[in-house]
């Protein structure tokens, strides 16, 4: 009986042997949120171990952004201001920057494509507040982690790389020169590797489909989320590469939130406002 073809995404990211695990950090941050009786007190433990990241929350949390009165100085009561969601996100940033940036994999221009990140984090999570929906912070880390697979097609694919750039050099999206080069997108390489690090399956889901929506089955609403936060970052001048085209939005998607074309004014005004407060943690992390 002959096997399916592989999936490949899935193969790109088992072919590619010196990935970089989720920092052992970030697993554990996940995996004690899961845990209704984690305290404060519990996320301080953890964070001491890495004098790193502990410095990062700090620093955010005495950030002008959260506009505390007094300074903070323990690990504990930043914990307690910034909240267990937003400390995991400063883990998740933190520890994937310094884990790939370790690596041979780094985009093409890191400055744009990380601060892009941690705006279509902010978008999303705007978004997610918009609709009401709960756990709004996820949509921040969905966000944060949707072009990832860019990241594992510029440093393991490099010649690949090359070619879906000179393609999109002649005008092709990067999902149409990444599909013809590689049989698959970095949409569906980003998901792989989401899975691979054994993240939830809304994360995954999203990161999948950010470039079409209308195929989400299991989470359509994060889909259409970060789809057009993705493109409304692209709108004011924060694509992940400069060169690269904007591809199509989807209607569908933008039908899906509910969203109207008088929203749009104070939806970038909040993007602003928002990534201007994401980026404390793209500068900290890139330090």
């Amino acid at each position: 009986m002959k096997r399916p073809a592989a999936d490949p995404a899935v193969a790109i990211v088992e072919s590619v042997r010196n990935l970089p695990p989720l920092p052992h950090v970030a697993l554990r941050m996940n995996e004690m949120l899961t845990n209704a009786e984690t305290s404060a007190r519990d996320v301080e433990r953890l964070l001491s171990g890495d004098p790193a990241i502990a410095s990062k929350v700090l620093n955010i949390a005495n950030s002008a952004y959260f506009g505390v009165a007094q300074r903070i100085g323990t690990l504990t009561h930043a914990v307690m201001v910034l909240g267990f969601n937003t400390v995991r996100n400063v883990v998740f940033a933190s520890t994937l920057l310094r884990s790939l940036g370790a690596s041979d994999a780094q985009p093409h221009d890191p400055v744009r494509f990380w601060k892009h990140s941690t705006a279509c984090g902010a978008a999303s999570r705007l978004i997610a507040e918009r609709l009401h929906l709960p756990h709004v912070e996820e949509y921040f880390l969905i966000g944060l982690l949707h072009d990832v697979g860019r990241v594992v097609i510029r440093g393991w694919r490099k010649q690949e790389a090359e070619e879906i750039a000179q393609l999109t050099a002649e005008g092709w999206t990067d999902v149409q020169a990444e599909s013809e080069v590689l049989g698959t997108t970095h949409a569906q390489i980003g998901a792989a590797l989401l899975q691979r690090w054994q993240l939830p399956s809304l994360h995954v889901d999203a990161v999948r489909h950010h470039h079409s929506p209308e195929l989400a089955r299991e989470n359509p609403i994060a889909a259409a989320i970060v789809h057009v936060a993705d493109l409304l970052v692209d709108a004011v001048l924060l694509g992940s590469d400069e060169d690269s085209v904007v591809p199509s939005l989807s209607r569908e998607a933008w039908d899906r939130l509910g969203l109207q074309p008088e929203d749009l004014p104070e939806l970038f005004r909040g993007i602003f406002d928002l990534t201007e407060g994401a980026a404390s943690f793209f500068n900290l992390g890139a330090a």
